[in-house]
């Protein structure tokens, strides 16, 4: 039998390590907090606080042009399940986007929804936008996917769009009438 010394266990360690550990995103550093909102559904059920992050205050339409990193960050005062996110997600794309829209990006949109997972109260999740990079989804500081940036400007308007989750909640985090 053959016997292992440290150096190999070390080794062996290494190597299996990149493999098993999960990527973890780092904060992006260049960005400022532009506004915070509480979401709550029918006035008094806590469902999530959202922020918003970007290089400088701008308007909606710069944010969803396409043109500058941003990220919104939400953490969830209450347990959501995994289909309660989609259903709500697809709804309010619906309102926000044409058939057409939605047909072109549904790969996408199921991507990014496959991706999605149950949240439990104090979870955090950030949908991040970078020109360079795309979307990408971290849940609990953990990468979990990364789509092309002609998700963006489409998917970011159910809560920047014309037809938002919450007008309130909009003009809260963009930084008031911007």
């Amino acid at each position: 039998m053959q016997r292992f010394g440290i150096n190999h266990v070390i080794a062996l360690t290494i190597c299996i390590l990149p493999i098993l550990a999960p990527i973890y995103a780092e904060k992006s550093v260049n960005l400022t907090k532009l506004g915070h909102y509480r979401y709550t559904h029918n006035f008094f059920l806590k469902i999530y606080d959202v922020t918003l992050y970007s290089i400088e205050p701008c308007s909606r339409e710069k944010l969803l042009s396409g043109d500058v990193p941003f990220e919104l960050e939400f953490t969830y005062l209450r347990e959501i399940q995994r289909n309660d996110i989609i259903k709500v997600s697809n709804r309010m794309l619906e309102k926000n986007l044409s058939a057409q829209e939605i047909l072109a990006l549904s790969d996408q949109i199921k991507s990014l929804h496959s991706a999605y997972r149950p949240v439990r109260k104090g979870d955090t999740s950030i949908l991040r936008y970078s020109p360079s990079n795309g979307t990408t989804l971290i849940i609990n500081g953990i990468e979990i996917i990364q789509l092309p940036s002609k998700l963006t400007c489409q998917y970011f308007r159910i809560w920047l769009g014309d037809n938002p989750i919450s007008l309130q909640m909009r003009e809260a985090i963009i930084g008031f009438n911007q």
